[in-house]
């Protein structure tokens, strides 16, 4: 049975981008976006998702609060917030890992350069390993 990924983001260049790299390994995919969006999806499916891959700002509900709300209800669904802006988490008041570019010492906020950062937190939070 193929593993479903919630992608939310705003700019929907982006979603359809991240879904694409989620469908090539082999997940399927359902589109959100806004957090509001997202969070319906989210209880419509009743926690029956198994990751969500969420920018964190946009206009209409950002990935912090819904990151939030996910932690409370689900708190076994992983929660995957991207962002172009390294400070976008800073007071987000969520428990959060940052992923650092090995290059710069930044913090490694879009998987488009290369998607092996999503690539292994998605192995790693799901226990499904892909190429």
């Amino acid at each position: 049975m193929r593993q479903v990924a919630l992608v939310v983001d705003d700019l929907l260049a982006v979603r359809a981008y991240i879904a694409m790299l989620l469908g090539l390994a082999g997940f399927d995919t359902v589109e959100a976006s806004s957090g509001h969006e997202a969070w319906k999806l989210v209880t419509e499916a009743k926690g029956g998702l198994d990751i969500i891959v969420s920018d964190v700002r946009m206009p209409d509900g950002d990935g912090c609060a819904l990151a939030r709300s996910v932690q409370a209800k689900y708190p076994d669904l992983p929660v995957l917030l991207i962002s172009g802006s390294h400070d976008s988490l800073a007071d987000s008041g969520i428990q959060v890992e940052v992923l650092e570019s090995p290059s710069s010492r930044m913090p490694y906020c879009e998987p488009f350069e290369s998607s092996a950062p999503l690539r292994e937190i998605i192995s790693e939070r799901t226990g499904q390993c892909f190429g």
